[in-house]
Parts: structure tokens; sequence; C-alpha cells
């Protein structure tokens, strides 16, 4: 749908609109990787007791310059440049990972805010539907749904049980994984 829409462009040929919404999906990542390092920057610095009194000014500083390197970093490196100038799904999925990292960030701001929950779930399932190799990011967001809001996350870790469970025992999950190396991972984590 992403590549579809770029390709309604009224000028240019398809292939160069392909590829500029690639490139573009590419600028996105570098600017939510920047959001996310910045803000978590501040985190960080206002949970450490020695930087509790450093100027606003500089504090602000720290997190703009921490961003701008990390989002160029990220976007300027061989892989990611590799993938931004052909047409690919990586970009887009590394985009869509990063959307999914700043609602969770914004999310463990006020855990009670609930639809940046749901964003993210959203953006995730963008995510794992561009890319399934990033279907196991699921089990760090649960994670951090634990810590940052323990009920939340311990239901969410009993319902995840619970499919295991009637899986393991109505679908056989030996019978349709023929790989034992997948099959010990499959069981270890459920």
């Amino acid at each position: 749908i992403y590549t579809w829409l770029w390709t309604h462009i009224p000028f240019g040929s398809v292939a160069w609109r392909v590829e500029l919404g690639n490139v573009f999906a590419g600028a996105i990542a570098a600017g939510l990787l920047a959001l996310v390092v910045s803000r978590s920057s501040s985190m960080i610095i206002e949970s450490i007791d020695a930087f509790k009194n450093i100027n606003r000014r500089w504090e602000n500083l720290i997190c703009l310059v921490s961003g701008f390197v990390a989002g160029g970093l990220g976007d300027f490196n061989s892989y990611m440049w590799s993938q931004a100038v052909i047409v690919d799904k990586h970009t887009l999925s590394i985009a869509s990972l990063l959307g999914v990292m700043v609602f969770l960030l914004r999310w463990v701001y006020a855990p009670h805010q609930h639809r940046y929950l749901y964003a993210s779930f959203f953006m995730y399932g963008i995510c794992f539907n561009n890319h399934q190799s990033l279907l196991p990011i699921i089990m760090g967001m649960q994670v951090l749904m634990w810590m940052a809001e323990p009920k939340l996350g311990r239901e969410f870790f009993f319902g995840n049980a619970m499919i295991f469970l009637a899986c393991e025992f109505l679908v056989k999950p030996g019978v349709l994984i023929n790989n034992p190396t997948v099959l010990v991972v499959y069981n270890v984590i459920g």
C-alpha cells in the first residue's frame, strides 16, 4: 500500500517514484531515531542524581546533539544507505520499527494513556507484516509493558501462556515445525 501510494505521484517514472518513497522512508527512520535518542537522553539525564542540577539549556543541547548524531549515523551508515538507494522493504521496516519505539517511549512517560500503547501495537502490525524477522520484538514490548505497568504486563503474559498451551495441546507444533532448532526456540519462548 505504501509503495502503491507513491506510484500515484503525477511526475517521473514509476521506478523513480517508488524509489522516492523508499528514500522518504529512510529519512523518516533517521528522524524517528533522532527523536528516540533525544528523548531517551533526556530521561537518562533526569534519572541520574549527578545531573539533576545541570542547566536546562545544557541538557537540551546534549539531547539535541545526541539525537542529531544518532539520526545521522543511522541514516548514513553503509547498510542503511545501501538499502535506501534501491527499491527494497528494509527502509520501511526500519521506519515502522522506530515508530513502535516512539509510541512505546511516549507510553512509558504516561502509562495510563493507553492510546500510545495501542498505536505501538498498530505500528508493530505494520512492522512485522513488512518483514517477518521483526516478529520477536513483541517479547521486548511485553517486558517493557510489564516494567511500566506490571498488572497489564502480567495479563499479557498470562494471555500468551494460554495461547501457547492451546497451540501446544490442540495444534501440535511439532507436526507443523519440521526444524528441531526452531521447535526448541518455540518451546523455550513459550
